[in-house]
């Protein structure tokens, strides 16, 4: 009741050929209030790059393009390709782990396989160790499958592959040596003395090697594959979602669309949002987007108001519509209007004819004269009460519930009624000084009620916004200030001992903060313009003296009502006199009364409403309500005249009315 409904933001991207299918089903359901995206193309740049990324990451992956056959929900899309690219990233790093792993491993077994591969040659017997200890000479060795007739000196060894030749060579000679061989059709082969010395282990290890790294091999592969089947469903569904975006996404200024999708936006109730999904699920290939409405969205407002007090719009509404997530005052409002009304219209006889006059508009006309019949229903219902505690009916006196805010003396009753009628000897009781004084301190005390609920309004407005510091350093002080201030003044605290410390607690303690939060504020970054914050305050601490003083019009109006009503019966004895010794006189005296009351009620009617909207639009409602909020429209069939297109086939039409 105190706040607009919750609303969800829906977006629907849609195939082409069904969007005006689609449109006319939610138009039949009455679901969206539909509204041109208004996300900054800059947003739309950064979605389609993380979509872009997102593509190529499951390319990556291997992911070919897919598509997907079911209705698909998305929360948020920042939040979804957030959550694919962390996703797919980390399969990106785990496959790129493996991959090296699987490369180093290879690498190590080709390099066992190539060993192998030379050590085959090499008898079992062969100690490469013998040569290698001949420091002051190089040995190499080489295969070759015919007789060398060496000029070197060289050992030769029969081998599986050929003969073995072991050329012993000054290091100043190798280059000539390999040469000269090289020439004669032998191969050079160089001996794994990693491995072993020996040629037999070498081969061993060799072999050991290669089985082993074979098992780790397939057992990464393994892991490989079963990391790619994990990683197939999110990436298939990533990549067909973000190829649909940017099919979306290709827009200039977020609002036109390719020929083959269309993104459509706007605005559901929270409560009927299941019921949009369930209208998109006939419709295949819809994407659809929704999450919980932001003030930043300006998305619509839908108030929720009960009975009654939905027809006091009429007095809020005259400020504007309440923005989304900003407190509605409409149902406070239909607290507080009735109440200052009745505290301005003491008079229980013309209540009644304010009541009867509001029920008549209130069922017979429509629109606004019906909701301003209402509340003037309600206001006349209070001032009837206010009418019987102050003792007045049609201006003339009865016994009080409360008192009477005029005493008079002098007056007369009418014999067999509880009335009494003002006469022209009659003089005001000294009791009246004392209570208008009393009514002084109502009055102002009503309105700082009334400003210090606006305060906490505002409070709780800058809460929902997550201005917490400003709630405290801004309006707290205000709403401690303000009434502290008066009740210590009307209870005359004096400045000593613990009077004195409630004045520094609750009067300049949150006067000093309302100060010194701006420059606080300021100086931290996180506020505006230091000359506007400051001249805030300061506008602030004028209003609370300029706004408490204006709700003495509460009392000025029902003093005016009196005064008003005495210069009626004035007239209506001055009247009376000119027919004294006729039997006409009491005649005219009770018509000048009637029409007087009349008159009094209409002129006084008007002008006590619209010191009530004064004093909730400007002293109230100002204090923490924008009005800046606007209707919430759903695109609907329902009331009006519409042709139907149902769609036979594709490329036929049934038309009808």
């Amino acid at each position: 009741m105190l706040f607009p409904e919750a609303m969800e933001k829906v977006e629907l991207v849609v195939p082409g050929d069904e969007l005006s299918d689609l449109i006319d089903d939610l138009a039949q359901r009455g679901l969206v209030h539909f509204s041109i995206s208004r996300s900054s193309q800059s947003h739309f740049d950064e979605l389609r790059r993380k979509a872009q990324e997102i593509v190529q990451m499951a390319s990556e992956l291997g992911i070919g393009h897919s598509e997907i056959k079911e209705l698909v929900e998305v929360s948020s899309w920042d939040a979804l390709l957030d959550g694919y690219a962390q996703r797919l990233s980390s399969y990106l790093s785990k496959k790129k782990k493996i991959e090296d792993e699987i490369g180093k491993v290879t690498a190590q077994r080709q390099k066992l396989e190539q060993a192998l591969y030379y050590l085959e040659a090499f008898p079992p017997e062969y100690d490469n160790s013998a040569f290698s200890s001949m420091r002051s000479y190089q040995h190499l060795i080489f295969l070759s499958q015919v007789n060398l007739n060496l000029s070197y000196d060289s050992i030769v060894a029969e081998s599986s592959k050929g003969k073995i030749y072991v050329v012993l060579s000054k290091p100043d000679l190798v280059e000539k040596v390999r040469e000269d061989l090289r020439k004669m059709g032998a191969i050079e082969l160089p001996y794994p003395d990693w491995l072993d010395p020996l040629a037999e282990k070498a081969k061993k290890k060799a072999e050991e090697g290669i089985l082993e790294l074979s098992k780790l091999q397939k057992q990464l592969t393994e892991l490989l594959n079963s990391l790619m089947q994990e990683a197939l469903p999110v990436a298939s569904q990533a990549d067909e979602l973000s190829r649909m975006l940017l099919r979306s996404l290709e827009v200039k200024s977020g609002e036109e669309f390719t020929a083959k999708t269309r993104l459509v936006t706007g605005f559901v109730r929270e409560s009927q949002i299941g019921e949009l999904l369930d209208a998109a699920k006939g419709f295949p290939g819809v994407l659809v987007y929704h999450r919980k409405a932001l003030p930043s969205d300006d998305p619509p407002t839908l108030q929720n108001l009960p009975g009654i007090a939905s027809h006091f719009r009429v007095v809020v509404g005259s400020l504007g519509l309440p923005s989304y997530g900003e407190v509605d005052p409409t149902v406070i409002a239909a607290i507080t209007f009735p109440v200052l009304f009745a505290l301005m219209f003491p008079d229980a006889g013309q209540a009644l004819l304010l009541l009867v006059l509001g029920l008549f508009m209130a069922k017979k006309l429509k629109g606004s004269l019906s909701d301003l019949g209402y509340v003037m229903t309600l206001s006349g219902a209070a001032a009837f009460v206010s009418g019987l505690a102050f003792g007045e009916f049609f201006g003339l006196e009865i016994h009080p519930l409360a008192f009477r805010i005029f005493s008079w003396q002098g007056t007369f009753s009418l014999p067999g009624t509880p009335f009494s009628v003002w006469s022209p000897s009659a003089s005001v009781s000294l009791m009246t000084q004392k209570r208008i004084v009393t009514l002084m301190f109502l009055s102002i005390g009503v309105g700082i009620a009334q400003m210090s609920l606006g305060f906490l309004l505002s409070i709780v407005n800058h809460v929902k916004k997550g201005l917490i510091l400003r709630a405290i350093g801004r309006e707290l002080p205000k709403l401690i200030l303000l009434p502290s201030a008066f009740g210590l003044l009307v209870e005359r605290v004096s400045l000593s001992g613990l009077g004195l410390a409630l004045w520094a607690a609750l009067v300049i303690a949150p006067f000093i903060l309302l100060y010194a939060f701006p420059i606080i504020d300021w100086a931290f970054g996180s506020g505006g313009h230091l000359a506007e914050e400051v001249m805030d305050a300061v506008e602030s601490t004028i209003s609370f003296i300029s706004n408490s003083f204006s709700y003495l019009r509460l009392l000025a109006m029902a003093v005016a009502h009196l005064a008003l009503m005495l210069v009626v019966f004035v007239v209506a004895w001055l009247a009376y006199g000119c027919f004294a010794t006729s039997p006409l006189g009491w005649v005219i005296f009770w018509l000048v009364v009637a029409l007087g009351n009349i008159a009094v009620t209409a002129f006084e009617a008007l002008l006590v409403f619209i010191q009530g909207m004064r004093l909730h639009l400007y002293e109230w409602m100002m204090k923490f309500f924008s009005g800046s909020g606007h209707i919430f429209s759903p695109l609907s069939y329902e009331g009006r005249s519409v042709r139907v297109v149902r769609r036979l086939s594709r490329g036929s039409r049934l038309f009808g009315e």
